[in-house]
């Protein structure tokens, strides 16, 4: 069987990938929308909870995802939701020995003792990896669904 695309001189579309970053309990509904508005044959779009489920640690498997994808997309409201452990923070601060040297702002916060959630570290992973980050903060009359994540800004 011939593969028509190849025979016409056709290329193969590039298949895109995006990653919705958001707290669940407050914006769901609004990346569950955005989700299936942008998933198409050529876009794959996929969000934390994709990765929690495989077992391991979440944040060093949402890293190898945002390293190899195409865009961040990161919406903003008022809570920052769960954190990652500090071992798995830690082991990814040894994989990229520089990762605080690039993001000082990061490193302030660190030093700190400031929590960071994995949401948080979505947005910090697009920058460290130089992924288009589309940051989006949500007005404060849009409607929201909380359901106790942690509130301070995310």
């Amino acid at each position: 069987m011939c593969d028509a695309g190849v025979f016409l001189g056709a290329t193969p579309a590039m298949q895109i990938s995006v990653f919705l970053s958001t707290v669940s309990d407050e914006f769901r509904a609004y990346r569950d929308q955005l989700r299936s508005d942008l998933t198409r044959h050529d876009v794959a779009v996929k969000v934390q909870e994709d990765f929690k489920g495989l077992g391991g640690d979440t944040l060093d498997k949402l890293d190898v995802y945002i390293a190899h994808c195409d865009a961040v997309v990161h919406l903003v409201g008022e809570m920052t939701g769960a954190a990652p452990e500090e071992r798995e923070q830690q082991a990814l601060l040894r994989k990229y020995e520089d990762f605080r040297a690039k993001l000082p702002p990061l490193d302030d916060a660190l030093r700190s003792g400031e929590p960071i959630s994995y949401t948080q570290w979505e947005a910090w992973l697009a920058l460290y990896h130089g992924k288009t980050l589309l940051i989006a903060k949500a007005e404060p009359a849009a409607p929201r669904v909380a359901s106790g994540a942690t509130q301070r800004g995310g």
